[in-house]
């Protein structure tokens, strides 16, 4: 039986059933090798057209997103490409996982997470380190020096930890700490949101690791702006024991925002901005809802886009959107978004049930849903 999807501005093709990529079972993994257009899952080798490669300068292994995303199980329906934004959408389950060409943010379900080097697109195929939507799908990601290789793992197999796939080198994962104060570390920003209103709050989230990738606990980290007219609270944090602390921020002026995090008598800083938009008045708002399909097979996810445009800024980055729908049955990957700097925010939705449904995105501060 199939069901369908009516949003305020329908996509042009209909969802049709499709035998799925293999998948990653229980306990097993995926193994991704450099030079390589063969890719294995679970034992079975995958052909692909791309192969991984070693970026430079930062020596990290580059694997092909499309065949990650079916090593991971999202079905070949729930992999968008938007050439216009250059954007790709991963949807399986409840989670949608966005990521854009050229870009540190990336979104889950709605929220900001940065990554420490950008996508980049070779040969028309978008390549990024795996672990940052592995992780997303729950997976764990490691590097083998002697096979160049990186490898996925799931269930008993899973290290259960954050490794990055950087080619030198071979990092453990886990999520053990260590406290040091002085030595090597790797300092992390992410805003949550990367984009809002004047006025709205943002909250600067920042990791420490120390040697083996471990959690750097009792690490003091001080932040900065680039910007007079910042307030950001504290000034100062000391990690927790999973090597996290939070600060944050609010501008009373439409602009972009660079932040510094430094580790002091260390020569570990990070930066990150921040884009603060001035809110068109009420009602200025124009809403574009569009859906990945028309009709869809039952429990299988359809990618929504929800497009954003003001009267007084265009496109409209960083405002919030609530999104609803007409049945009790469906399953919404998130109920509220926050629109990037294309005034573009992405949602998923599947219903295990035959019948028609429709979406609305309603702005903050109201406006006209098309």
């Amino acid at each position: 039986m199939r069901r369908s999807i009516m949003a305020a501005l329908l996509a042009s093709f209909v969802f049709l059933a499709a035998m799925a990529p293999p998948a990653l079972a229980a306990d097993h993994n995926a193994v991704f090798t450099l030079g390589q257009t063969t890719y294995v899952v679970d034992g079975a080798a995958q052909q692909m057209d791309a192969a991984p490669f070693l970026q430079q300068p930062q020596n990290r292994a580059f694997v092909p997103l499309r065949y990650l995303a079916y090593a991971l199980g999202v079905p070949q329906t729930g992999v968008t490409w938007i050439q216009s934004s250059q954007t790709a959408v991963l949807a399986m389950s409840n989670t949608t996982v966005v990521l854009t060409a050229n870009s540190r943010t990336y979104y889950v379900n709605g929220q900001a997470e940065q990554m420490d080097t950008a996508p980049v697109l070779k040969n028309g195929r978008l390549y990024l380190p795996a672990r940052y939507v592995a992780e997303a799908f729950g997976y764990s990601v490691s590097w083998d020096q002697s096979s160049q290789s990186v490898i996925i793992s799931s269930g008993a197999g899973s290290s259960g930890g954050s490794s990055n796939t950087t080619a030198s080198s071979s990092s453990g994962g886990g999520s053990s700490s260590t406290s040091q104060t002085s030595g090597y570390y790797n300092l992390q920003i992410v805003p949550v949101p990367s984009f809002a209103q004047v006025g709205q709050a943002v909250q600067l989230e920042v990791t420490v690791t120390g040697a083996n990738n471990l959690a750097a606990s009792g690490v003091t980290v001080t932040m900065a702006a680039n910007s007079g007219s910042v307030q950001l609270s504290p000034s100062t944090i000391t990690t927790n024991a999973d090597g996290q602390g939070v600060f944050t921020a609010t501008d009373a002026s439409a602009q972009t925002v660079t932040f510094t995090a430094t580790i002091p008598n260390s020569y570990t800083t990070a930066t990150a901005s921040v884009q603060w938009n001035a809110p068109a008045a009420t009602g200025n708002y124009t809403v574009n809802l569009s859906a990945s399909a028309v009709t869809a097979t039952e429990g299988q996810p359809v990618v929504f886009t929800v497009t954003v445009d003001s009267s007084a800024v265009t496109p409209a980055a960083g405002l919030g959107v609530t999104v609803s729908d007409t049945s009790t049955n469906v399953l919404l990957s998130a109920g509220s978004l926050v629109t990037n700097a294309q005034g573009q925010a992405f949602f998923t939705a599947a219903d295990p049930s035959p019948e028609t449904v429709t979406f609305s995105a309603i702005p903050a501060g109201g406006g006209s849903s098309q």
